[in-house]
């Protein structure tokens, strides 16, 4: 089984880059995310929290390299998730050397599969960001493959050709 979704202006999915010598260190004091144990391209669900315990974020931690991670995550109505992560990394950043950024032509995809699948043509992903959400949400294995339009749309018809796209009203009934 293989399904595909794209995202599209209704969920609008950001993914934003957080880099720096001090990232690693600042992430780990700072969210829910066991940031010391994270190798690249590993990751998970994780939070900024107030002093009280409420969410003040919440996001899909990836880490790329030693001291580059992404937030991958939804903006929210007017973008009120984007300014409340930024404000939270603002606000509790001092003399860190780190700094939010959003890559800029990346378009996402993302590829739901069946048990034990394995994701396809990686190889041919060159340049591109692949995370791994495994089965959390949806009851299978899913990925989220960021990277330059054209290059996702070859990938997808190479791979995924015979694969049901999902609509909103599918991911919401398999939440």
């Amino acid at each position: 089984m293989q399904a595909i979704f794209r995202p599209k202006n209704t969920l609008n999915w950001v993914l934003q880059e957080f880099a720096g010598p001090d990232a690693r260190d600042f992430l780990n004091r700072m969210t829910t995310v066991n940031v010391q144990q994270l190798r690249p391209s590993e990751g998970g669900l994780g939070f900024f929290l107030s002093a009280s315990g409420k969410i003040r974020a919440q996001f899909f931690l990836g880490c790329v390299s030693e001291d580059r991670f992404v937030f991958e995550y939804d903006a929210g109505k007017n973008g009120e998730w984007i300014s409340a992560l930024s404000g939270t990394i603002e606000q509790f950043t001092f003399a860190e050397r780190q700094q939010l950024s959003s890559p800029s032509s990346n378009e996402c995809i993302w590829i739901f599969l069946g048990s034990g699948q394995d994701l396809p043509g990686r190889e041919a992903l060159s340049g591109s960001l692949i995370l791994e959400h495994g089965s959390r949400d949806f009851g299978l294995v899913w990925f989220s493959v960021w990277g330059e339009s054209e290059l996702l749309r070859s990938w997808q018809l190479k791979y995924f050709a015979e694969a049901q796209l999902w609509d909103w009203s599918e991911l919401d009934r398999r939440r």
